[in-house]
């Protein structure tokens, strides 16, 4: 495909202009073909992605059985950065919350559903909890004489809210991000693990 035979070239560019690393911003599909060209090539540097680039081990092990490659040579040295702790890591009282809320209510796909939906544990279960308080911490300042207006003066007010990931939540001041943290991540096995630092895993 033209994908397949752009990321090819521009793997054999880096790798020729002795690149020790590479970061990209991009979706998962070009990631994923961009990892497999570098791997294809015994080209064994780190891969660096954000969280709209996030492909699985089990993605990067079909392109492995399609492209005929070695089990296990694509979901090596691949690090990703994410707005939210890694889902699993339970020792954030945030995250363990997460768990706890979804063991409790044990959500399901709604019956007649067309969205591409899964009640299980995931990255962006996490962040669609994260959202929820948010909104919810707003409209308990906005009372019960809800508005739009008033709603989002209260969200605008929002500050140092900790909601248990180790950063607090701000809107105050005008600043409209809410976070500034970044949490690390990189593949092990089957999965994305956490890590406590890119640099640190890059210099390994």
């Amino acid at each position: 495909s033209a994908l397949r035979d752009e990321t090819s070239a521009a793997v054999r560019h880096l790798r020729n202009n002795d690149c020790n690393s590479i970061i990209c911003s991009t979706d998962s599909q070009t990631f994923q073909y961009l990892v497999a060209a570098a791997r294809d090539i015994d080209w064994d540097v780190p891969i660096a992605g954000t969280s709209i680039s996030d492909s699985t081990p089990q993605q990067l092990n079909e392109h492995e059985e399609i492209r005929g490659a070695v089990s296990g040579s694509y979901p090596r040295a691949e690090y990703s950065t994410q707005v939210l702790p890694y889902f699993r890591n339970r020792d954030w009282p945030g995250v363990n919350l997460y768990h706890q809320l979804m063991a409790k209510w044990n959500p399901e796909v709604p019956a007649g559903s067309l969205a591409d939906y899964d009640p299980r544990l995931s990255s962006s279960g996490l962040e669609g909890t994260i959202n929820t308080r948010v909104i919810v911490a707003g409209l308990r300042l906005a009372g019960p004489e809800i508005s739009r207006a008033r709603f989002d003066q209260s969200l605008a007010s929002l500050a140092e809210l900790d909601l248990g990931i180790n950063a607090a939540v701000s809107f105050a001041d005008g600043d409209r991000q809410g976070l500034e943290q970044i949490y690390y991540t990189s593949i092990a096995g089957n999965s994305w693990e956490a890590l406590e630092g890119i640099v640190s895993a890059l210099s390994s």
